[in-house]
């Protein structure tokens, strides 16, 4: 498959030498290297002239707007894979060839993406406004739907096939979070994503960042994307969790004052990003007692008869006291009653 790398530039010719001089030194070296340079007033096009003999093309046009110059560039180049780069930004040498092999090992992903570096202008005001460290790793996380409903933590330097960002019409024009309206929509179509947790290239902080300059508009352009978005079926499981619990009594050995049985609940949230803290509301029939401790009743931190009881996931299996002549266990009717009286949690 062929890769284009898109490089979009405004302003940002101090730094589109570095970058270029890195796409360049790529083990896999791209078929096409496009830069799209929105309107800067500083020495890009010099910078850009210089790279023109080792096949680096440039346009330049007027929007005055990332997502236009992001989706100029799609339109402008061929590539099957289509690497995005921004101008203050410098991929490492193992940056295309390691997304493009996800992308070629499986036809269902529309889009990989890495870790990336910190990296920057020591004394940029943007570091204690990110809450970073020069030198550190930002680590992503893998492509879980459910955790992609609750933030963005996928950058825009990432490589994506072609036919899945024109599927969906490339970026839509919004002044922030464009990248995180794409990778929903990708989902949202029905493509996978693949998620390389090794640092990839380094994310320049400096004095100008997009991701600094345009945060007093990042949460109405969140809400915007929710709106947009997570009300369509494919987000139902994502934004709208259920519990399931699976119930079982397992009779043990009788005992003088009843019989021990080992209550079996086993909780499984469907949809969840983050590990469910369930707690469920029992009714426990008239007889019966319930016991936090291993089938000993000397040792029992709390005790029920016939009442609510209210058990708190992950734990051990709960014990269950039943009296002398206890009713079966395994019957539908029996379950089915323990099953519906088990689907009542409280988060």
């Amino acid at each position: 498959m062929t890769v284009s790398v898109v490089i979009t530039c405004h302003n940002y010719g101090r730094y589109l030498r570095e970058c270029l001089e890195s796409v360049l030194a790529q083990e896999r070296r791209p078929d096409e290297i496009l830069i799209v340079d929105d309107a800067s007033a500083d020495d890009t096009p010099t910078v850009a002239a210089a790279y023109t003999p080792f096949g680096v093309r440039y346009e330049r046009v007027e929007y005055r707007n990332a997502c236009r110059s992001y989706n100029h560039g799609i339109a402008a180049t061929s590539g099957d894979l289509i690497a995005f780069v921004d101008a203050d930004n410098a991929p490492l040498p193992r940056f295309i060839g390691a997304l493009a092999a996800a992308l070629e090992g499986d036809p269902a992903l529309g889009f990989a993406y890495s870790d990336r570096y910190w990296v920057g202008d020591a004394g940029a005001t943007a570091w204690a406004d990110l809450g970073v460290v020069s030198g550190t790793i930002y680590r992503s996380f893998p492509p879980d739907p459910a955790m992609l409903v609750h933030d963005n933590f996928i950058d825009t330097m990432a490589m994506v096939r072609r036919a899945a960002v024109e599927a969906v019409g490339g970026f839509k024009d919004i002044p922030i979070l464009w990248d995180y309206q794409l990778w929903v929509a990708i989902m949202e179509a029905g493509w996978g994503a693949h998620y390389l947790p090794e640092p990839l290239y380094h994310y320049r902080v400096h004095g100008s960042n997009m991701i600094v300059a345009t945060r007093p508009q990042h949460r109405g352009c969140a809400l915007l994307i929710r709106r947009e978005h997570f009300g369509k079926p494919f987000w139902a499981p994502y934004t709208h969790p259920q519990l399931a619990v699976h119930l079982q009594l397992v009779p043990g050995q009788m005992l003088p004052g009843g019989t021990p049985c080992h209550l079996l609940l086993t909780p499984e949230v469907i949809g969840t990003a983050y590990p469910a803290e369930v707690r469920l509301n029992i009714a426990l029939p008239a007889g019966v007692e319930y016991l936090d401790a291993e089938c000993d009743r000397a040792k029992a931190r709390f005790m029920a008869r016939g009442a609510g009881v209210r058990i708190g996931f992950p734990t051990r299996c709960q014990t269950v006291w039943l009296p002398r002549s206890p009713p079966r266990c395994d019957s539908p009717s029996s379950r089915g009653r323990a099953e519906r009286l088990a689907r009542s949690p409280s988060h």
